[in-house]
């Protein structure tokens, strides 16, 4: 269902988890039209109906840096 191709190069990590969710994924964006663009076209696309957002504004540790 979750497939990396599908939303690269947003998605750097996703994983199945147990609870209220059972799909976390970890995106960067530049900026909240794309966050929009990523959650109402590309995940809607896939069938997820509700998310939940968390944004964090700077990233300690980061690929390739």
């Amino acid at each position: 269902m979750f497939d990396r191709k599908t939303l690269r190069p947003a998605v750097h990590g996703a994983f199945a988890t147990t609870g209220a969710a059972n799909l976390h994924a970890a995106v960067w964006v530049r900026d909240l039209a794309a966050l929009y663009r990523l959650i109402t076209h590309d995940l809607a696309g896939l069938g997820i109906g509700g998310v939940e957002t968390l944004l964090v504004g700077h990233a300690v540790k980061r690929p390739g840096r």
